[in-house]
């Protein structure tokens, strides 16, 4: 009943201020005040945006702003009005806390950082703020992961026995089921300066296969590959972020091959062994604006033994203003050796429930020696992907996170035939690998 019999009265000498063509600093005062007990937030915009246009601004007026925005998880819009209210009064601590956790919510660490640094103790402890130590080398740490997975596809079962008709020799090797490690570490040098190391194992299995006119051989291979990646950004006050990765690459695989005698009734076989040391260099930079963040990144490599440039950008929209609900859209132009690809990517993840995300993602284009998430992910691969669609769940449990992930990949592989009348050519064959994964993360 006080509450009507405020908003009542409110309501009426706003309706004489605005009959006047006036709004004084009281009628705002007393008119957001009502609008902001009764949870009006409409209201509340239109007469605060229609006192702000007439000069009028005071340290509550930004303060029911900011918390109307806040209730509703919308933080973007909420950070500009506690930004305004703590510089207004920077001794009150309710102002304090609601502007660290907007900069929370909207994934902006590092400034929320800088201000819980200036926080009285009494309001860290509230917050429970860890004052970060970079000589307390286990203060560094942020998280630690690690992920397992396979690889899986018919290919071998379906082409193994395949039947040449009107066909003289055949060479084909065959890439099968794989298998997959790796292991993330996230540190903090500074409160803005971040560094990853990132390893990875491979293991590939594959069947050689010589079709002849004297018989049919088959030769399985199993070969390790193996990943590091160093990265490091920094992040600046004004929403800026520039950072580097290096990757070293351990890359093996195999070949099966033969020349064939006919005259002498005579096959000779022989593995063409391809062991590399591959390396790559990539340098983005990010941009956030309120409900955007625009990436560009420009990679260097020599991966598969070939030479590859590549430029990307990265557009990232969250359109509720929190990290609920986002949209990643990418485009990449990659030179691998002398072949041009464009590869254009899409993810689109959000909040299920308080301890639940989920993701979902596809990707087009030739992804072969493909350099995306700044270079923390190789697509060197024996075999070209064409296409990818998959997603991820992530649960949270503490500290803890699971994300079982599925991707299901495009492959095309190519062999060589040569036909009756001696006239040789490379076919391709299209086929779907599943890729499983399984990746815990741990949180300090």
């Amino acid at each position: 009943m006080q509450r009507f019999i405020i908003l009542l009265i409110s309501l009426l000498f706003a309706k004489t201020s605005f009959s006047q063509n006036t709004l004084t600093y009281q009628s705002a005062d007393s008119i957001t005040y009502a609008q902001f007990v009764s949870k009006d937030y409409k209201a509340l915009h239109h007469t605060t945006k229609l006192a702000l246009k007439n000069g009028i601004d005071f340290y509550f007026l930004r303060m029911r702003m900011g918390i109307s925005y806040y209730e509703k998880k919308n933080y973007e819009t909420a950070l500009p009005h506690f930004k305004k209210a703590n510089a207004m009064n920077p001794a009150d601590t309710i102002a304090q806390e609601y502007l660290y956790y907007s900069l929370l919510f909207t994934n902006r660490t590092e400034d929320a950082y800088d201000l819980a640094n200036t926080f009285s103790e009494g309001l860290q402890q509230k917050i429970h703020f860890k004052i970060f130590n970079a000589k307390d080398l286990a203060s560094t740490f942020q998280s630690v992961s690690i992920s397992g997975g396979a690889g899986l596809n018919s290919n071998i079962d379906d082409n193994k026995n395949t039947v040449y008709p009107d066909t003289l020799y055949v060479e084909n090797t065959l890439q099968g089921k794989s298998y997959l490690g790796n292991i993330l570490l996230q540190n903090k040098i500074t409160n803005r300066l971040g560094v990853y190391n990132n390893f990875s194992y491979f293991n590939v299995k594959s069947v050689g296969i010589i079709h002849s006119a004297l018989n049919d051989t088959l030769k399985s291979y199993s070969n390790n590959s193996y990943q590091y990646n160093l990265g490091m950004s920094y992040r600046f006050k004004n929403q800026f972020l520039i950072g580097g990765t290096f990757g070293y690459y351990k890359e093996k695989s195999n070949y099966f091959s033969a020349l064939v005698d006919v005259a002498n009734f005579e096959v000779r076989y022989s593995d063409k062994a391809f062991e590399h040391n591959a390396y790559s260099s990539t340098l983005y930079s990010l941009y956030r604006f309120s409900k955007f963040e625009v990436g560009l990144s420009a990679s260097v490599a020599n991966l598969s033994d070939s030479i590859q440039y590549q430029g990307e950008a990265t557009l990232a929209f969250y359109p509720l203003g929190n990290q609920n609900l986002y949209s990643v859209s990418s485009a990449a132009f990659l030179q691998n050796g002398s072949k041009q690809n464009f590869i254009f990517r899409q993810q689109i993840g959000g909040r299920v429930t308080k301890w639940l995300w989920a993701e979902a993602h596809a990707s087009y284009g030739n992804h072969q020696n493909y350099l995306p998430s700044s270079g923390y992910i190789a697509y060197n691969t024996v075999e070209p992907i064409l296409f990818t669609a998959g997603a991820n769940l992530n649960f949270k449990i503490g500290k803890i996170n699971i994300i079982p992930a599925y991707s299901m990949q495009q492959k095309e592989s190519t062999y060589m035939q040569s036909n009756i009348n001696q006239q040789t050519s490379v076919l391709t064959n299209n086929y779907i690998n599943h890729l499983l994964t399984t990746t815990i993360k741990w949180n300090f």
